[in-house]
């Protein structure tokens, strides 16, 4: 049987990722009854996480709930502890769209071959894993 996996995006703010900023958090209840949801009707039977060790994260706590120690792994290092795994410090630039009116938002720049390593950490991170279908949150 192949395995498979859903990618579900969403907001860091709405991780609840304990370790994280509480000021930037969004405590948003439906978002941990959509988790719930998803792991009943979807029969998962392991959950990945773009965490980056901020955890427990609610999808953490919903993962050992609902499917028992051992189904969840948070993919991402600390941005700190990156480079044990060659991956180079990510760019944290931003340019305002429009620099001289009201802040509409801004262009991220990212640093392609850090993102790229930090995929590569991943895949090997989930192909070390036994499961069937996952889910993995990316934020």
């Amino acid at each position: 049987m192949s395995r498979s996996i859903s990618v579900f995006g969403t907001s860091h703010r709405l991780q609840g990722a304990l370790k994280a900023d509480h000021l930037l958090q969004i405590n948003d209840h439906g978002y941990k009854r959509y988790l719930e949801h998803q792991l009943r009707a979807n029969r998962f039977d392991f959950v990945f996480e773009e965490a980056t060790e901020f955890g427990p994260t609610i999808a953490e706590d919903v993962a050992t709930k609902f499917l028992g120690p051992g189904h969840y792994l948070d993919l991402d290092p600390h941005p700190r502890n990156r480079a044990r795994f060659g991956i180079p410090p990510l760019r944290e630039e931003h340019t305002p769209i429009n620099p001289y009116g009201p802040d509409d938002g801004f262009v991220q720049h990212e640093d392609l071959e850090g993102q790229d390593k930090r995929e590569e950490l991943w895949v090997s991170r989930v192909q070390g894993q036994s499961f069937d279908s996952a889910l993995l949150i990316c934020g």
